[in-house]
């Protein structure tokens, strides 16, 4: 395997002046623990040197270094990973960054001034590595999945690079200066208790031509197929889609519709990963002024599966199942007030394994909250639970209940990319590992 050449910051050992300058992080770091990882053994160069795009900028500006020091190379001139991961971040619009020194000091003097620091690619992050005697580090190009192109100087003896790498084999990503896209908020994926009669949890998604797809879970925190089913079209007439299991009390799941002119359809399953009644039946009207809509499953303890609502003003209201495709009593009842400032709001079903239904919530600054239910349809701690931050930069999260088979209910954030990520639940109010595990792409 071709290592690494020195990538330290070479002009800053001939000399003691340092540029400071500090980079405000706006990607937050989601439970992602460190892990020593050796640099790739498996990648694919995709470029070298004058043959790479920037290769023109880069071959003039690598004479000179980017942290205010002289920088004369390593093992090829004019070549440092360190000078020019700093080149691309101040291309990048990433001004006033700390001296970061070595390769391998980075990601310690990036958490030290709370910059972000995981296991989560991102287009604009740093990919970095603590291995060898000064470390690595490579600029982030492209997010494609499991995999990321990465750009970078002295790897392989060459002055610029390009490479295709897996996720795995980087150790940590910093976020300096992320580069964000916009949300493709016609899209949407939904978890679903099994749908398909396997006993494992699935996943809907919906794309902007309307198709519904049914992603099938293989138990164990992936898929059965690594491609969606179509089981359905026009589903962006919907302004809401709910999953919320077995709503007839047939012992199959189904699916709930709500039009913009508030009117309510239920979809009912066939058990084995299509419909019973394509066509939907109206189970409700006036389902209008709302924020978000979803189920708990059982959260009245009757068993029957509920809805709950967040209205705008930012009221919750819980609508008891009949346990047969219609309702208990017609009205909601009365959860709680204060929700308008929560922003995503979703149920995992039983997270605190108490046998009782509970809800998570995304606050203003990023805090996922636990709420716990009561089993009777109201909630145990009004206040809710913090467990976890940085949960505002996902486009859509979502919960399948169990995912991964261990019988502990688990969270799915989508990014504004469209990739999927697995937080598994450890049953008692928090996670297993903490680690985001990306599990798809194009959600």
């Amino acid at each position: 395997m071709a290592r690494p050449g020195i990538c330290g910051n070479v002009g800053s050992r001939r000399s003691t002046v340092r540029w400071l300058i500090a980079v405000v992080a706006i990607t937050a770091a989601l439970f992602s623990p460190l892990a020593t990882v050796t640099p790739a053994n498996a990648w694919t160069s995709t470029c070298s040197n004058s043959n790479c795009p920037d290769s023109a900028a880069w071959d003039s500006a690598r004479w000179t270094s980017w942290w205010g020091n002289y920088v004369t190379g390593t093992n090829t001139a004019g070549a440092n990973c360190t000078n020019y991961a700093a080149w691309k971040l101040i291309r990048n619009g990433a001004t006033r960054v700390n001296y970061l020194g070595n390769a391998n000091n980075w990601d310690d003097r990036a958490k030290a001034v709370n910059i972000p620091v995981d296991r989560i690619p991102a287009v604009g992050a740093i990919a970095q590595w603590n291995t060898g005697t000064y470390g690595h580090v490579a600029y982030v190009e492209s997010v494609h999945g499991s995999t990321v192109t990465v750009s970078e100087s002295n790897w392989s003896n060459t002055w610029l690079h390009r490479r295709q790498l897996s996720v795995s084999e980087v150790e940590n990503f910093i976020h300096f200066k992320d580069i964000v896209t916009a949300p493709v908020v016609s899209k949407r994926a939904i978890g679903t208790p099994d749908f398909d009669g396997d006993g494992r949890s699935d996943v809907f998604r919906i794309t902007p031509d309307g198709t519904l797809y049914l992603y099938r879970g293989n138990g164990q925190g992936g898929w059965d197929s690594g491609s969606g089913i179509g089981i359905g079209s026009s589903w962006t007439a919907f302004s809401s889609v709910i999953a919320p299991g077995d709503f007839s009390g047939d012992g199959r799941s189904d699916l709930i519709g709500i039009l913009p002119d508030g009117t309510m359809r239920l979809y009912l399953g066939n058990g084995v990963g299509g419909w019973a009644d394509g066509s939907g039946v109206q189970i409700g009207s006036g389902w209008t002024g709302l924020r978000t809509v979803f189920s708990p499953g059982d959260f009245t303890g009757d068993p029957h599966r509920d809805i709950v609502a967040v209205r705008n003003d930012g009221s919750m209201y819980v609508y008891a199942g009949n346990g047969q495709g219609g309702w208990a009593t017609g009205t909601g009842a009365l959860v709680g007030y204060g929700w308008k400032t929560v922003g995503t709001v979703f149920s995992p079903g039983d997270f605190n394994s108490d046998g009782k239904a509970d809800i998570l919530g995304v606050a203003s600054d990023g805090t996922l909250k636990l709420y716990t239910g009561n089993g009777a349809g109201g909630l145990a701690n009004s206040a809710g639970l913090a467990i976890g931050t940085g949960w505002d930069h996902f486009a859509t999260l979502t919960s399948a209940g169990d995912f991964t088979g261990d019988a502990k209910a688990d969270v799915l954030g989508v990014r504004p990319d469209g990739s999927m990520y697995l937080y598994r639940g450890n049953g008692s109010s928090g996670w297993l590992t903490g680690n985001a595990e990306l599990i798809g792409t194009g959600f």
